[in-house]
């Protein structure tokens, strides 16, 4: 297996008080059921790119970098069909090969998350379900996640050198075999998983999973993939579509 799975237990925490009532209503573009029985899932799966962050953080670094259009260039070269996506995200994550780890560090503890991430995730794992990172974003851009309570990660594997220099990318081209690989790991149906994303790549995972939930989706493919579609600004707006 190339790219990377982690597996990182978190120490309880305080229970979330008040987060039901705290919601921002969002607009929501539809729904496939009424509402979603948390009891019958034991993982949630969350993207990182659009959904943990308000920005995407390679998008934030090539800016910086002035290497903007190299990024972007790659990400339209695969959607034209032009070039495969392991090729692309290799491409994207070059931006941070070379790059000490120390330097990487600062450019995502400058990084917003999404408001409410933390009690959304500490809101699941108090209901017994695991809270898992699913991106094909690079470790060493990915693991910043568990900062926000995240319990275990699934994404590309970037190496690292014992100097901290960041080295060659090993992309996880699709989220979804990554997700059935990781449950299968761990004696886990993907019918009991819950996934929770934005992007074209959610898509392969939102057709395999038991419920799925796009949040400000990025075009109408990603909103019509999903059992639910909501736009808003908090995403703790998304626990209205639980019974728990």
């Amino acid at each position: 297996m190339d790219y990377q799975l982690i597996f990182r237990l978190s120490e309880p925490g305080v229970p979330v008080r008040g987060a039901v009532s705290s919601l921002v209503k969002g607009k929501d573009h539809k729904r496939r059921r009424d509402r979603i029985n948390l009891r019958r899932f034991k993982i949630t799966t969350i993207d990182q790119d659009g959904t943990i962050y308000k920005t995407d953080p390679l998008i934030v670094i090539a800016t910086d970098l002035g290497r903007r259009e190299e990024v972007d260039s790659f990400r339209k070269r695969w959607e034209e069909r032009r070039i495969s996506l392991a090729t692309s995200l290799r491409g994207q994550f070059g931006i941070v090969e070379g790059m000490t780890a120390g330097k990487l560090e600062r450019y995502m503890n400058k990084m917003r998350p999404v408001n409410g991430i933390k009690q959304f995730v500490r809101f699941l794992i108090d209901l017994g379900i695991w809270v898992v990172l699913l991106t094909d974003n690079p470790s060493c851009v990915a693991n910043f996640a568990l900062k926000l309570g995240f319990q275990d990660i699934i994404c590309s594997r970037s190496e690292l050198s014992r100097t901290g220099i960041i080295g060659r990318m090993h992309p996880l081209v699709n989220k979804a075999t990554g997700l059935s690989d990781y449950c299968k790991q761990n004696g886990i149906s993907l019918r009991e998983c819950l996934h929770v994303g934005n992007g074209v790549n959610d898509i392969p995972v939102f057709r395999r999973v038991g419920a799925s939930i796009a949040i400000n989706p990025e075009n109408r493919r990603v909103q019509r993939a999903a059992d639910f579609s909501v736009d808003t600004d908090t995403i703790l707006d998304l626990i209205r579509f639980f019974v728990y």
